[in-house]
C-alpha cells in the first residue's frame, strides 16, 4: 500500500471515529441530566403473581374492543411495546385496530391497524430498526414516538379477526410531569388505501387541517403488474397551495433510495425492509422519518404520492399507508377505517370470492378493474378472468358483452379479430364487434371509459376525472393525410334532457406551427328524444396535423355538465 492510500484510510477512520462520537454525544451529552418527570408503566403483567402474563385467560373476543390504558395527565407516552398470538386462522396484524385518544377526545388520533402501524405491511412479520420504530426478533413490536397529552390518555385494541387474540402482551411507558407545555402537540397517525388504484389522482398519503408538522410514514406496495413501481414524484402542499410547496422526483428519491430500493435495507431515518421482485405479487413496505427534518405547517398539509410516471395512472397496484404527525387539536376526521377484508390486497380478495362462491363481488371486482384502470396489463387479465367466470356459469350473453366492454367499441387490427375469435368461443354473435374507421387514443384531458349505456357496449368521457374530451385517430392514412372535406357519422346516446350538446374538434395542419390548433366544429345540439341517435359533423379541408395529444385527429368535446356516450364513428371523404 502507497503512502496516498494509508493517508486516505487513516482520513477515513478518522471521519467514521468522528461521525460515531458526534452521534454518541447527540444521543449521550445530557444523560446525567436531572429528570422532573415520574416514570410509570402500565403493562399486561398477571397481578396474581402467575405467568398469565399475556392475559391468556382472559382472551380478546372477536369483535371485542379493550381499552388497555387509561392514564391521566399531564404526561407523555414514551415507548409502547406489543406481542401477540393467536390461532392459525387469524391474521394479527392486519385485524388487530390500534387507536389512541388524547384529553377526552370522542375520535382517536390514531387509528391503525396494528402492525402496519409498526411497520409491518402485507401482514407479515420481519425484522428492522429505525429512530421511532423498531421490530426485535420478528415479533417485538416497539414504538418510541413521544405522545404527549395534557389531561387524558387512552389505547385501545379491537380484535376484527374470526377468533380470540389468546395472548396479548404490551408495556406503556410513561413520564407523569407536574405541568404539561403550554403549546402541546399531540401525536396522530392516519391509515389510508387504495386496492387497487384506479384513478388519475395522486395517492394521498397524508391530508390533515391544523398547526403542526409531519414527521414520517410508512409506503406498502403490492403489484398487480410487472417492472418497476415507484415512477412517481412526492408532492406536499402546505397550507392550501395549489401547487406543491415540495416536490420530489420519484418515490424511492424521497425514500432516500436512488434507480429503485436496495433489497431488504433498513437504517435510522428511511428504509426498505421488504422488497419484492419487479413482477405481479411482488410485496414491497418503505419508510422515511423526519427527525431532524420535519415538515411544518400552519393551516394545513396534504401529502401526495405520483403512482406512475407523469401521474398517468398506467398502473393499478395495490398501495397502503400510514402518516404520523403532531398537531395542534381538533384534528380533520379521519377516512373511513375499511373492513378487513377490504384491506386485503385486490388478488387475496378476487380468491376470497370464488372460495367462497361469491361470483357477483368476484365479477364486481374485475369489472371495476377492466373497465376504469389505464393498465394493459391489469385490464387485460381482468378481463379475461371475467370472461372466464360467466363462461363456467354458461352465461354466454354476459361473457360477450364482457369481451365487448373489453374491447371497446372501437376495436381494430389484431384486437378485432382477436375479440370476433372470443365472441365466438362464448356463443355469440361476431357481428356484435364494429368495424371502426377511427380509434381513441389517451391523453390527460382524455379519459376515454368503456361502460354499458341503453344496452349497448360504448365509451364516455369523465369529466368526474378532469377528462371533457375524447381523442381519436382515423385508420385511414388517405383520409388522415388529405385536404379534403371530412364526412363523420357519430352514433351517440341522448338521455333526454333538453340542451344537452357536445362538438366535434379537429387538429388542423393549418394551426399554429409550433402548437396544434383544435378547429371547432358548430355545436351540436341533441333531440331530446331519449336512446341512441347518429348525427353527422362536416370537416371542411380537414387536413390533421398529428402534432399533439399522441396523435390525435380529432376529439369529441362533452357537454358543459355532463359525460357523452359514444358508440360507433363511421368517416368519409368527398
Amino acid at each position: 500500500m502507497n503512502r496516498r492510500s494509508i493517508y486516505l484510510s487513516l482520513l477515513a477512520a478518522t471521519l467514521m471515529a468522528g461521525i460515531a462520537s458526534c452521534a454518541a454525544a447527540s444521543s449521550l451529552d445530557d444523560l446525567d441530566a436531572a429528570r422532573t418527570y415520574r416514570s410509570a408503566r402500565i403493562s399486561s403483567y398477571d397481578v396474581t403473581g402467575g405467568n398469565n402474563d399475556g392475559g391468556q385467560s382472559n382472551p380478546v373476543k372477536a369483535g371485542e374492543i379493550r381499552t388497555i390504558a387509561r392514564i391521566d395527565g399531564p404526561g407523555k407516552i414514551v415507548h409502547i411495546w406489543f406481542t401477540l398470538f393467536a390461532g392459525q386462522d387469524m391474521d394479527l396484524l392486519r385485524d388487530t385496530i390500534l387507536r389512541m385518544y388524547w384529553d377526552g377526545e370522542r375520535t382517536p388520533s390514531v387509528e391503525v391497524p396494528i402492525g402496519e402501524f409498526f411497520g409491518l405491511g402485507h401482514g407479515k412479520y420481519y425484522t428492522f430498526d429505525s429512530f421511532p420504530i423498531e421490530i426485535g426478533n420478528n415479533k417485538g413490536l416497539n414504538c418510541f414516538f413521544p405522545m404527549p397529552f395534557k389531561k387524558s390518555a387512552k389505547v385501545t385494541v379491537e380484535n376484527l379477526g374470526k377468533g380470540p387474540i389468546t395472548d396479548l402482551y404490551y408495556f406503556i411507558d410513561y413520564q407523569i410531569v407536574d405541568k404539561p407545555k403550554p403549546d402541546t402537540r399531540y401525536f396522530h397517525a392516519q391509515y389510508r388505501q387504495a386496492k387497487p388504484i384506479l384513478t388519475r389522482d395522486n395517492y394521498t398519503i397524508l391530508d390533515a387541517a391544523g398547526k403542526g408538522h409531519y414527521v414520517g410514514c410508512f409506503l406498502y406496495e403490492r403489484s398487480n403488474e410487472g417492472n418497476w413501481w415507484g415512477e412517481g414524484d412526492d408532492m406536499i402542499y402546505i397550507d392550501g397551495s395549489t401547487k406543491p410547496t415540495l416536490h420530489g422526483t420519484g418515490v424511492e428519491d424521497y425514500f432516500c433510495h436512488s434507480w429503485g430500493f436496495a433489497k431488504d435495507t433498513y437504517a435510522l431515518r428511511f428504509g426498505a425492509p421488504l422488497t419484492g421482485p419487479w413482477q405481479v405479487g411482488g410485496e414491497n413496505s418503505v419508510y422515511r422519518f423526519h427527525i431532524e427534518d420535519p415538515i411544518a405547517f400552519r393551516k394545513s398539509i396534504r401529502f401526495t404520492m405520483e403512482h406512475a410516471n407523469a401521474g398517468t395512472n398506467d398502473r393499478a397496484d395495490d398501495w397502503s399507508s400510514v402518516a404520523y404527525w403532531y398537531q395542534t387539536e381538533p384534528h380533520a376526521p379521519f377516512p373511513k377505517l375499511p373492513s378487513p377484508e377490504q384491506r386485503r390486497s385486490t388478488a387475496e380478495r378476487l380468491a376470497l370470492f370464488l372460495k367462497q362462491n361469491r361470483l357477483g363481488e368476484y365479477r364486481s371486482l374485475l369489472s371495476d378493474m377492466m373497465t376504469h384502470s389505464t393498465s394493459g396489463h391489469v385490464r387485460d387479465t381482468a378481463a379475461l378472468k371475467l370472461v372466464d367466470s360467466y363462461k363456467s356459469t354458461e352465461n354466454a350473453d354476459k361473457a360477450v358483452e364482457a369481451l365487448l366492454l373489453w374491447a371497446g367499441p372501437f376495436p381494430y387490427g389484431p384486437v378485432r379479430d382477436a375479440i370476433v375469435k372470443g365472441v365466438k368461443d362464448a356463443g355469440g354473435d361476431p357481428d356484435l364487434v364494429p368495424l371502426p374507421e377511427a380509434f381513441p387514443v389517451e391523453n390527460s384531458d382524455g379519459r376515454i371509459i368503456n361502460t354499458l349505456m341503453g344496452g349497448k357496449v360504448c365509451q364516455r368521457t369523465s369529466r368526474s376525472l378532469g377528462s371533457p374530451y375524447m381523442y381519436f385517430r382515423v385508420i385511414d392514412k388517405a383520409l388522415r393525410n388529405g385536404d379534403r372535406t371530412v364526412v363523420m357519422q357519430v352514433e351517440y346516446y341522448d338521455d333526454g334532457k333538453a340542451g344537452d350538446v357536445f362538438r366535434v374538434e379537429y387538429d388542423s395542419a393549418y394551426g399554429d406551427d409550433v402548437w396544434a390548433k383544435y378547429v371547432p366544429v358548430a355545436y351540436f345540439a341533441k333531440t331530446g328524444e331519449k336512446g341512441w341517435h347518429t348525427t353527422t359533423f362536416t370537416l371542411e379541408r380537414a387536413r390533421f396535423a398529428q402534432r399533439e395529444n399522441a396523435g390525435g385527429d380529432f376529439r369529441i368535446f362533452a357537454g358543459v355538465d355532463k359525460d357523452e356516450y359514444i358508440r360507433n364513428i363511421r368517416i368519409s371523404a368527398r
